[in-house]
């Protein structure tokens, strides 16, 4: 069986990937778990002596990259991998690359009708309710692989629901763990917060920097570290004067995180001292992380996984963020969700004041759950059963368990009961959400 990995990594040059395992070397972070995935994969494949049966490639845009264990070909895009003879296509799933893949397997198989390349649809973003559909009745979609319980939970009440199942992404636990008695107590840390990740409208840094006065107020010597930038999947994208973010976006933020200031007679404006931007970085953002009481990874939080979050902890910090997906399966009980966005500077400030971050706890939940060497099973587990035929999906894998606080899990719980009797043509919860939500009665940001 020949399963192909597909990575778009065109706009991705000069990466060290020497230290792979010891984290993101500055990738985006599905990028990173494309290759931590593919490699531990291959590894665990030859460990079992059946490499000969599975066979493991990265079809990537630049293959000028050298890392033992990896078997890469190029592919300049998504299509160029139907021609590689796969038994199976696993990608990142993004609408247009499905369309692209999807149309270019078609004419393919019409062609030679013998062709029994599948996709699995490896679900690293969330997928919206109509995109749901078209993927649901596609029968070249045998899988849709989530990277979290609660992404998969998400699909519940949709028919989608019953070809869905999940493996979380990992973390390099042994190496962290390396570290770990280096790391100062959170005693001994300077009241500091920091953001990971790409600086845009979707990762929701203007909710953080929205926020930043009122925590200022509160702790005056609090600082603010800003990892990443807006052009962190797009290298070539126009960025505002700041040289943080698309121009438009910028705007809308940098308002909240500057000052005036006379000089020369003039009116001029600066950074307020309190926030550094560092860039991109690869690992070497730990030395920031070691610092750090307080992550805030995507304060929107509409995230499906959220490899940052288990980063942050890893160092350390505590985090906040929004109660959402991914975020419910990746934030230890030591940070503190919130639903309502007003509630994020609150958040910020009672962490910063917190004695402790229990980190030995916070390594032990992040032992059972996200350890490469358990991942690695778990991944092995799913291509002998993609091979056998026996993949455990929906209820089966993931059924329900009551949670009352969790009014709109329990919610779609009872609309997939309601709908396994009468049939799925009843509408999805999240449905009739986006009927309130257009009439302004449910809001979200």
């Amino acid at each position: 069986m020949k399963i192909f990995f597909y990575l778009p990594n065109a706009n991705y040059k000069d990466i060290d990937y020497s230290r792979l395992e010891e984290g993101n070397p500055g990738l985006g972070g599905t990028e990173y778990v494309i290759l931590i995935t593919a490699l531990l994969l291959s590894r665990k494949i030859i460990s079992q002596n059946i490499e000969k049966e599975f066979q493991i490639h990265v079809a990537a845009q630049n293959t000028n990259i050298d890392i033992p264990g990896i078997s890469f070909v190029a592919a300049s895009d998504i299509t160029d991998v139907v021609s590689m003879n796969a038994d199976y296509i696993l990608f990142k799933y993004e609408k247009n690359s499905y369309i692209e893949l999807t149309n270019a397997l078609q004419i393919k198989k019409k062609k030679d009708p013998s062709i029994k390349t599948k996709i699995i649809v490896w679900a690293h973003n969330l997928i919206d309710r109509k995109e749901r559909n078209i993927i649901d009745k596609d029968a070249n979609v045998p899988v849709v692989l989530c990277v979290s319980k609660e992404q998969m939970n998400l699909y519940r009440d949709h028919h989608l629901f019953l070809k869905s199942t999940y493996i979380y992404n990992g973390i390099p636990l042994g190496y962290l763990k390396s570290i770990k008695g280096s790391l100062p107590s959170y005693s001994d840390r300077p009241h500091e917060v920091t953001s990971v990740g790409s600086i845009d409208y979707y990762k929701g840094f203007h909710l953080i920097a929205k926020a930043w006065k009122t925590v200022l107020a509160a702790v005056p010597d609090a600082k603010l570290n800003v990892i990443g930038a807006g052009n962190l999947y797009d290298r070539n994208s126009k960025l505002g004067k700041y040289g943080i973010a698309e121009e438009s976006y910028e705007n809308s933020f940098m308002p909240y995180l500057t000052e005036k200031f006379e000089e020369d007679g003039e009116i001029k404006e600066r950074i307020l001292p309190s926030v550094k931007f560092w860039g991109l970085m690869g690992v070497e953002k730990n030395d920031v992380l070691k610092k750090t009481r307080v992550g805030v990874p995507n304060p929107m939080g509409k995230e499906s996984f959220c490899l940052v979050a288990l980063e942050m902890q890893a160092m350390g910090a505590m985090l906040t963020t929004k109660d959402y997906g991914g975020f419910r399966n990746t934030v230890y009980k030591t940070g503190m969700l919130y639903d309502n966005p007003d509630d994020l500077g609150k958040n910020i400030i009672l962490l910063l004041q917190a004695e402790d971050n229990h980190i030995d706890e916070c390594y032990q939940w992040m032992e059972n759950n996200f350890s490469y060497e358990s991942i690695a099973d778990q991944w092995l587990q799913f291509i002998l059963n993609l091979h056998e035929g026996n993949i455990i999906l929906g209820s089966k894998k993931l059924p329900y368990k009551e949670n009352r606080t969790d009014y709109l899990g329990w919610m779609r719980e009872i609309n997939r009961r309601i709908k396994s009797i009468i049939g799925y043509s009843l509408p999805t919860i999240e449905f009739y959400r986006s009927i309130l939500r257009r009439f302004g009665l449910v809001k979200d940001f």
